[in-house]
């Protein structure tokens, strides 16, 4: 991929629109990482160059959390700052990716929605026993990022596991229990 250094006012846009998978993933780490680089040139050459924020636009039903871990830690390790915004609706691993953002935003018309993790076994009995024990894991690292970047209570998170399948988040909502920042 050849960058240009001397385009200083675009906006860069990373965007999901589909589900949460291993493709996905591949591409919004290397919009992700192409966009650091960039930066990282147009820092070197251009004074008084600043990172402008990586607009990064979710509308996902969720998928894979190995593939959504993925792309946290394309996020995590941005030095550019990454806006996430919720367009139609950000669920199930499409809502943990975006709980990374520094600025968490939501349109007015959108959903968010949080559940544990889905599973389907079959398999001799131990890796079965295995896959669960790995499936566990998973869900108590989705509560503790749930809880961490969030206003939402572990006993809130165990009553929604206990009584239904998914929570479903409107906006206003979001921003009362700290999912998102403001309503757009």
């Amino acid at each position: 991929m050849q960058l240009n250094i001397s385009e200083t006012s675009e906006i860069s846009r990373v965007i999901i629109v589909s589900d949460i998978d291993n493709d996905t993933s591949s591409e919004v780490i290397k919009s992700i990482e192409s966009i650091n680089e960039l930066d990282a040139m147009r820092e070197k050459t251009l004074k008084e160059y600043q990172r402008q924020p990586i607009k990064m636009i979710i509308q996902s039903f969720g998928g894979s959390v190995h593939a959504g871990f993925a792309i946290i830690a394309a996020i995590r390790t941005s030095t550019t700052p990454i806006v996430t915004i919720n367009y139609g609706m950000t669920m199930s691993m499409g809502f943990i990716i975006f709980l990374f953002g520094d600025v968490r935003l939501a349109d007015k018309y959108s959903t968010f929605m949080w559940h544990d993790i889905t599973t389907g076994e079959w398999d001799k009995l131990e890796t079965v026993k295995d896959n669960v024990k790995e499936s566990q894991r998973l869900v108590d690292l989705l509560i503790k990022i749930t809880i961490e970047k969030t206003r939402i209570k572990r006993t809130q998170l165990d009553k929604i596991i206990k009584t239904k399948a998914d929570w479903y988040i409107e906006p206003t909502e979001a921003v009362r229990l700290g999912i998102c920042s403001d309503v757009i």
